[in-house]
């Protein structure tokens, strides 16, 4: 295969393995308070996601400790819808000051049990996060799972705000004390690219 197959081949590479090694997970459907908490999922809750995007990052230094320092920088996500729509993939780029990484979410739509599962992927630790599990109501979107931060468990949530056709705003706060109180520590502004 020459270099500029193998190139192109790569992002397909990647999801293939990524989905190989989710395939245990998959079945996991999050805790069952996250689906309690988040509106009911529909097929179509991340059409408006397909396509290339250009993401302005504010993100909090330091998680859970106080920190009052926020880091911005750059990035590129592209989406592609699979299975119909019941599936998708982002590959993610972000360009931090201390350098470039890549992330790839994969997204599962259960229509028994109306929710979407979103499993991320970091390039620089190379595993499956456990998954945030909802949906949208309104052109909100609010997912909530469970995760660690610095060896203790904290409930982690998503929102998704879908301000028009080629504006959008993601968010992501933490919580260690069961839900009680949230830290926002990561927001996204998306702008949609040609």
């Amino acid at each position: 295969m020459n270099q500029h197959l193998e190139r192109e081949a790569d992002p397909v590479r990647r999801v293939l393995l990524a989905l190989a090694a989710m395939t245990p997970l998959l079945a996991q459907a999050g805790p069952a308070w996250a689906q309690e908490a988040a509106p009911p999922g529909h097929v179509d809750d991340f059409d408006f996601l397909a396509g290339r995007w250009r993401m302005r990052h504010h993100r909090l230094v330091g998680r859970l400790v106080g920190s009052t320092t926020w880091q911005d920088f750059d990035g590129q996500l592209s989406m592609q819808q699979l299975m119909g729509g019941q599936a998708n993939v982002d590959d993610c780029v972000f360009e931090l000051p201390a350098g470039t990484y890549r992330g790839m979410a994969v997204r599962v739509f259960d229509p028994q049990r109306r929710a979407w599962s979103i499993y991320w992927i970091d390039s620089r630790i190379n595993r499956v996060d456990p998954p945030m599990v909802g949906g949208f109501a309104g052109g909100k979107g609010t997912f909530y799972g469970e995760d660690q931060q610095d060896g203790r468990p904290v409930r982690v949530r998503f929102l998704w705000f879908v301000d028009s056709p080629d504006r959008l705003r993601w968010e992501q706060a933490m919580s260690a004390d069961g839900g009680v109180t949230w830290e926002t520590n990561w927001t996204q502004r998306l702008e949609r690219t040609a």
